[in-house]
């Protein structure tokens, strides 16, 4: 499992130092699977430790841990509550909020 805690340092004043959030990730791939990528199930959460979206990640060739986190967020950004595997089959998104104009 991967836990990063978002923190904000105004200014440089690490006395002022305060965490906004944090990002989970676990991997669900599961052992035997024989597979060069993985999947990930990931959390992210409020400064209040409250779960504000979660998302799952299928098909990650992703080598390092900070390509994960980078994936993830850019997921997140986008709406995916499932991203596509690496053909581009399946995925599902957060719907689209209507125009109330």
């Amino acid at each position: 499992m991967i836990l990063v805690k978002v923190d904000v340092i105004p200014r440089g004043d690490y006395s002022k130092q305060k965490q906004i959030g944090e990002i989970k990730i676990a991997n669900i791939t599961g052992p035997h699977t024989y597979r060069m990528s993985s999947d990930y199930k990931y959390q992210i959460k409020s400064e209040d430790g409250e779960t504000v979206f979660e998302g799952t990640i299928i098909d990650s060739y992703n080598g390092n841990a900070f390509e994960l986190i980078s994936e993830c967020l850019n997921a997140w950004n986008e709406g995916w509550i499932v991203t596509p595997d690496n053909h581009g089959d399946g995925g599902v998104r957060v719907k689209e909020k209507t125009d109330r104009r």
